[in-house]
């Protein structure tokens, strides 16, 4: 039978290596600001501007994507909500509204791909 004082232990003396598992603030804000990260969520943006020309089916497409599954009801009213709340607010008539539109895409393709569901596999 082993007891406690038998199970060897880390000593003082020896350097010992500990790997954090948990993903920190900045991290996440480095990985979504990312050129990367940009890069990939533009050709997405692109894709599903080529494939749907109606919202809701882009929204389809875009869940299908990047969760592999398809949109709850939910889900849909926030990301048409969002898309249209960012349109307004790049109606200034500094941005063409295919810019616009496309940069609104973009901003809601990068908050998926940080999401807690499209990082961690269950």
């Amino acid at each position: 039978a082993y007891t406690v004082a038998a199970l060897p232990v880390a000593r003082a003396r020896h350097k010992t290596l500990v790997i954090a598992t948990a993903t920190v603030a900045l991290q996440a804000l480095y990985f979504m600001n990312s050129e990367f990260i940009h890069e990939q969520a533009d050709a997405i943006a692109e894709r599903l501007a080529k494939v749907a020309t109606d919202e809701a089916e882009r929204l389809d497409n875009l869940y299908e994507l990047i969760f592999n599954r398809p949109p709850q009801p939910d889900e849909l009213a926030f990301a048409g909500s969002y898309l249209r709340k960012r349109l307004a607010k790049a109606d200034t008539g500094s941005t063409p509204l295919g810019e616009a539109e496309k940069q609104a895409w973009s901003s809601l393709v990068r908050s998926m791909l940080s999401s807690n569901e499209f990082l961690h596999v269950e």
